[in-house]
């Protein structure tokens, strides 16, 4: 069977086109999964900055725990709190143990979903409490260049 002259070239610029499809979605997966990387977290006025930005993706969100928000169920495991700055707050829920050290002052970064503006199903809360991260006594700060 013999292929007509224009056959040869047709296949190779299908070849060439998906073979660049094919390295075009991988440096997006790449560019992608370096972006996450670097951004660990947004903080509370970013995510209330863009309303509907976060809502129905996957997040970690930093901010100060507002102590007389925080409500906790032991007996059902459901926590709730508000996190940030003034008017600038989430609202959280999380359904678990409560982390130890959750006290007025400490700061949170909680992984979890805006459901709605404002209000983030969490899957996970770190709590860092100032108090245990002071320098020990009579160590010195190397300042950095």
């Amino acid at each position: 069977m013999q292929r007509s002259a224009g056959t040869a070239p047709a296949v190779r610029l299908r070849s060439i086109l998906g073979l660049g499809i094919i390295v075009a979605i991988m440096v997006a997966v790449v560019v992608q999964g370096a972006r996450s990387a670097t951004d660990y977290y947004v903080t509370v006025p970013q995510v209330l900055a863009r309303p509907h930005a976060y809502v129905g993706h996957a997040m970690r969100v930093e901010g100060d725990l507002l102590a007389g928000t925080v409500r906790f169920n032991p007996r059902t495991g459901d926590l709730w709190f508000r996190m940030g700055k003034g008017a600038q707050t989430l609202a959280v829920y999380y359904h678990g143990a409560a982390p130890e050290d959750f006290t007025r002052g400490a700061r949170a970064i909680v992984q979890g979903t805006e459901v709605r503006p404002g209000v983030v199903d969490a899957q996970e809360v770190l709590v860092q409490c100032p108090d245990h991260y002071r320098p020990v006594p009579g160590t010195q700060v190397l300042a950095t260049s």
